[in-house]
């Protein structure tokens, strides 16, 4: 939402238009929680990258830089962000209260290390006014599921106003269900003030990952059909082998071998060739694999259940590949294959 700013002129009016919207709307059916916030995860949105300054920083020492948000009480339980030490933010943090803000995991490692950040403070004007530490949650990841959490530093919304700002519902029910129910609260409070690009936080997470999901399908793909060809370039293969060795067949079969150990060491002699080429496809994708780092997500580029997996499928479509010639190579007249020679 955009809220006018020649009608939302001071930050009382703006501080009142948001808190009333949250009251109404966690009092409607189906709604568990509801919060304001200048931007929630996944969006897209730059972000406001600011630095400030610790207390007992020395002057000589460059400042922090961190992400700063700014959220109304309740956000954290409304996307579900754990908060691992402190408390949220309450309607009491506002104008004429002790300043607070609240920091992620990872600006309290980076920023304190092993000290305890609850308690500390901070200033965002070089030391004119100090806000206090008063909550640690945990890292999320802003700006896309392949690139780690920044460090964050969260205020309160009643002490910054907004003007542009967004509006997050957890739902006991489908959460597009009580869109319009929301859109209709938003009218009750101010009926010019329009409500644009509702969607759920599943469709945003859909979206931010759009881009590599056609990359990792076209990759999918070009892989299927590489596997055909391989599968068949090995058939045509063992088909040229085995049709090179009909003699040598013959012979064996004439002096007793039976057909299924002609099918045993046709098989045998192709998965051998085909067991090498794996190895040394598994150690050439060990080495590219680093390539396609950026697309994979909770999956490292080394995992050995997807090496596993592959090199199973690989050896799979080799054996049967090898099947259809060895099984023609079983069936050859003795009388036929020396004859050939």
């Amino acid at each position: 939402m955009s809220i006018p700013a020649f009608k939302y002129d001071n930050d009382d009016k703006r501080r009142a238009f948001f808190e009333n919207l949250i009251d109404k709307l966690q009092g409607q059916p189906g709604v568990r929680s509801a919060a304001a916030t200048m931007t929630f995860p996944l969006e897209g949105m730059q972000p406001m990258r600011n630095d400030f300054k610790i207390e007992g920083q020395l002057q000589s020492q460059s400042m922090p830089i961190g992400d700063f948000r700014v959220v109304s009480p309740g956000y954290f339980e409304t996307l579900r962000i754990p908060i691992s030490e402190g408390r949220d933010f309450t309607r009491g943090d506002r104008p004429g209260a002790p300043d607070v803000a609240i920091v992620n995991r990872s600006a309290a490692r980076h920023f304190w290390g092993t000290q305890d950040p609850i308690g500390k403070r901070i200033s965002t004007d070089n030391g004119k006014t100090w806000i206090q530490i008063v909550g640690v949650v945990g890292d999320v990841k802003q700006y896309g599921l392949n690139q780690d959490a920044a460090d964050e530093l969260y205020f309160p919304l009643a002490n910054s106003p907004l003007l542009n700002g967004d509006l997050v519902v957890k739902t006991a029910v489908d959460p597009l269900s009580i869109a319009r129910k929301v859109i209709e609260q938003i009218y009750e409070i101010d009926p010019n003030q329009p409500a644009a690009r509702v969607r759920s936080l599943e469709q945003v997470r859909s979206d931010s990952i759009a881009a590599p999901r056609l990359t990792t399908d076209l990759l999918a793909l070009f892989a299927l059909l590489a596997l055909a060809i391989a599968a068949a370039g090995i058939g045509g293969v063992m088909a040229l082998a085995v049709s090179q060795r009909t003699h040598e067949i013959g012979v064996r079969m004439a002096i007793g071998a039976l057909p299924h150990e002609i099918l045993r060491m046709v098989l045998r002699r192709g998965l051998a060739l085909t067991a090498i080429g794996v190895a040394l496809g598994l150690f050439g994708a060990l080495a590219l694999t680093r390539i396609l780092r950026g697309l994979l997500f909770e999956v490292t580029p080394t995992d050995p259940l997807t090496f596993m997996a592959v090199a199973a499928v690989l050896v799979l479509a080799a054996l049967v590949a090898c099947y259809l010639p060895a099984r023609r190579a079983a069936r050859v007249d003795p009388m036929v294959a020396l004859r050939c020679e």
